[in-house]
Order: C-alpha cells, then sequence, then structure tokens
C-alpha cells in the first residue's frame, strides 16, 4: 500500500509532528497578522484532511464489502467514526461522503479542488437520491460547478440540476401511485376472501420485500418448533401467514395459516 509520500507510516509521522507543532502553537500571544495567517492555514488544513479522510473511508468500505450484504459498505464505514466523539447524524453524514464519492468517481478524482461546504452540500443533497434518480444526473457538470461556484451558489445550482433532472422520475411516480388500486372480495363459492392491489414499483417493492422477510421469520419459526430440516419458506400458506401478520394487530403464528398466497416474481 505504499504510494509515495502517501505510505501510512510515513503519513502518521508527520501527522504526529503536526499535532506537536499545533499543541505549540502560542495563539494568545500572536499578532493579528498572524493569527490571520493561521486562521487560513488551518482552514486549508481542516479541508485537506477531511477529503484524505473521506477517500480512506471509502477504501475501507471496498475492502470489506459483501456482495450479498448491501448495507455492510455503509456499517463499515459507520464503525470507522463510531467512537464516541461525533454524534450519529455526523456519523451517518461521513458514512454519505464516502459513498458519493464511490457513486461520483469524476467528484473523488478532483476532491482536492472542491471546496468542502460545497463536498457537504452535495453529500447532503445526493445521498437522498434513489438509484435511478442518481443515474439521471450530470456528473461532469457538478464537479464542474462545485470546484467553480461559491458555497451557497453551488447548493442552489445543485437543488436546482437535481429538481429539473429528475422532476420527470418523480411525475411519472405521481402518474403511477394514481393509477394503482386494490380490489378485495368474498368468493360465495369457495368462502375464501380475495386480495388483489396493483401498486407503483416503489411500493410493490417495499411491500414485497417485507412479506418476505416476515415469511423468512416464520419459516425459521417453524423450522425450530418442529425441528425440520426442509425448506419452510416453500409451505404455501406462509405469504398469506406473513400478509395478514404485517397487517394484523398481532403477529402471525407458522401453525396458524388457512389461507394460500403467491406471488408472481419474487423479489431478490
Amino acid at each position: 500500500m505504499k504510494h509515495g509520500d502517501l505510505r501510512p507510516s510515513k503519513f502518521a509521522n508527520a501527522a504526529d509532528n503536526l499535532v506537536t507543532s499545533i499543541k505549540s502553537v502560542p495563539v494568545d500571544k500572536l499578532a493579528s497578522a498572524e493569527a490571520t495567517q493561521l486562521v487560513a492555514q488551518t482552514s486549508r488544513l481542516i479541508e485537506m484532511l477531511g477529503s484524505l479522510r473521506s477517500q480512506a473511508a471509502l477504501q475501507v468500505s471496498r475492502s470489506q464489502s459483501k456482495p450479498t450484504d448491501p448495507g455492510f459498505k455503509e456499517r463499515a464505514v459507520k464503525n470507522l467514526f463510531d467512537n464516541g466523539t461525533m454524534s450519529r447524524s455526523e456519523v451517518k453524514h461521513e458514512a454519505n461522503k464516502a459513498k458519493l464519492l464511490e457513486q461520483l468517481p469524476s467528484l473523488n478524482k478532483n476532491l482536492s479542488h472542491i471546496p468542502s461546504s460545497n463536498f457537504d452540500a452535495a453529500t447532503k443533497h445526493i445521498a437522498r437520491l434513489k438509484e435511478e434518480q442518481l443515474e439521471q444526473l450530470d456528473e461532469s457538470l457538478i464537479v464542474s460547478k462545485a470546484k467553480q461556484l461559491a458555497p451557497e451558489q453551488f447548493e442552489k445550482a445543485l437543488s436546482y440540476h437535481i429538481t429539473t433532472t429528475t422532476s420527470s422520475l418523480l411525475e411519472d411516480t405521481k402518474r403511477k401511485r394514481a393509477r394503482s388500486n386494490v380490489k378485495h372480495w368474498l368468493n360465495s363459492t369457495t368462502g375464501m376472501g380475495h386480495i388483489h392491489a396493483k401498486l407503483d414499483p416503489e411500493r410493490y417493492e417495499r411491500i414485497a420485500n417485507r412479506i418476505d422477510r416476515e415469511v423468512s421469520r416464520l419459516a425459521n419459526l417453524n423450522k425450530k418448533a418442529t425441528g425440520s430440516t426442509a425448506n419452510a419458506t416453500k409451505d404455501a400458506h406462509l405469504a398469506a401467514d406473513a400478509f395478514y401478520s404485517l397487517l394484523g394487530s398481532h403477529p402471525a403464528n407458522s401453525g396458524s395459516g388457512t389461507g394460500n398466497a403467491k406471488r408472481s416474481s419474487p423479489i431478490t
């Protein structure tokens, strides 16, 4: 992991020397011009160290990633900063900064030329976007404006770009939500109740994933109760039990299912 002067051991020595120097600065004895110079120097240093820290956090998330666990990267970065010196919101913001550097590689390459306030603004606004919205953004435009504009101007420009770029997606979501519906009826011949829901993709994904997680929970309970090693998630009644468990006032129990529910395509 050697990379010129950025070798960890060499940087550690330099950092130790810097800490010693900082502690020895007689701030209360500085002349006005010296204090002004110190403010400028420390501000630049804080920006550079903040950028380096975010890039190092990104490296940790990459080296410890697990393809089967999409949330692992974020947790790995959060663990880096969760040492009692930061609030939860600060820890989350640092994790989002590392995530943003991976999402926008050009931003990562130009980070040394971007003010920390603009990096923070980009993190705040882009972290809340969904994957399909992120893909619509003009990365080169964002990086260019982040390098050139003052903080307030950049935040306004970024907000405008996000709004105008993703508005078509938002409108599409609204149209699909407006066409969503739920129908239910009781079949007098079979005595069985039927529920049919047609939902926009976002709400479908959310509900379907919750049902799948509840099916797995009930299947595990059933395995423990019966000692079975079979794949209990294939039991036809479990989806109905899970659906009722999520909507009802009491959790379903693995042996109480009397219905049958199927989904045309499972969520993976």
